[in-house]
């Protein structure tokens, strides 16, 4: 977790397929630390989403019309 395991999350091809596959499918997702703001928003899952995550990326995910 954190950084950089959020990162390594990110870079994940087969992890991005399998959380893409849920989200398509409707189903439940999620990420716990840094991972919701790194992985799952640079995948583009985190659209029209109330998230929460660690504190320190809020300014930067906040401006990212998350």
């Amino acid at each position: 977790g954190g950084m950089p395991g959020s990162a390594r999350l990110r870079d994940c091809q087969v992890l991005e397929k399998i959380v893409r596959k849920h989200a398509e499918e409707k189903r439940l997702y999620g990420a716990i630390c840094a991972a919701p703001a790194i992985a799952l928003q640079a995948w583009g899952l985190l659209k029209k989403k109330k998230v929460i995550h660690h504190f320190p990326l809020q300014r930067a995910t906040m401006y990212s019309k998350i």
